[in-house]
């Protein structure tokens, strides 16, 4: 989208030298003349901001049960400009499942980003993208997550980066 904003851009500025008024008719005596300057603006969806935090789930022992978190996505765009975040798959993605990684090839653990607290909304790309409307300030975006744990789970450090994407 953002490419058609700055053709949008573009041609805006070439608009307005098309419509400066004709010549107009100057006293022959030198006494002056006047003549009209049409000014020309257009004003553009954009949004100038985007941050992201960690989500962190925390130390879990070797337990079988499900372990959430949330996180903090935090975007900036103008008054009533259409905006969605994506999120996309990760570094370590089995088809369409995230899953972090310990640092070995084989230590992986499922989890899911939502855009509820009730964990039923995905949250991805396309049209599990997150969708607002700008208000002019910062507006916070709660990511929900949640770690898959299983009782077979290898100890270690696990993690994973996600690329978030603000479309406007």
């Amino acid at each position: 989208m953002k490419k058609l904003l700055a053709l949008s851009l573009t041609a805006a500025l070439l608009a307005p030298a098309a419509a400066v008024a004709a010549d107009a008719d100057c006293d022959a005596l030198g006494s002056g003349c006047a003549n009209n300057l049409t000014i020309a603006a257009e004003v553009i969806s954009n949004c100038s901001s985007l941050s992201a935090g960690a989500i962190d789930f925390g130390f879990a022992g070797a337990v079988d049960t499900d372990t959430d978190a949330t996180g903090t996505i935090t975007v900036t765009c103008a008054v009533a400009a259409d905006y969605n975040v994506e999120l996309g798959l990760g570094e370590n993605p089995a088809g369409s499942i995230r899953r972090v990684n310990d640092g070995s090839t084989d230590n992986k653990i499922d989890y899911f980003l939502y855009q509820d607290s009730s964990r039923l909304i995905d949250w991805g790309a396309g049209a599990d993208a997150n969708a607002g409307v700008g208000t002019g300030s910062p507006q916070n975006l709660t990511v929900y997550g949640r770690l898959d744990r299983t009782i077979n789970d290898i100890k270690g450090l696990y993690s994973d980066l996600v690329v978030v994407t603000l479309n406007f």
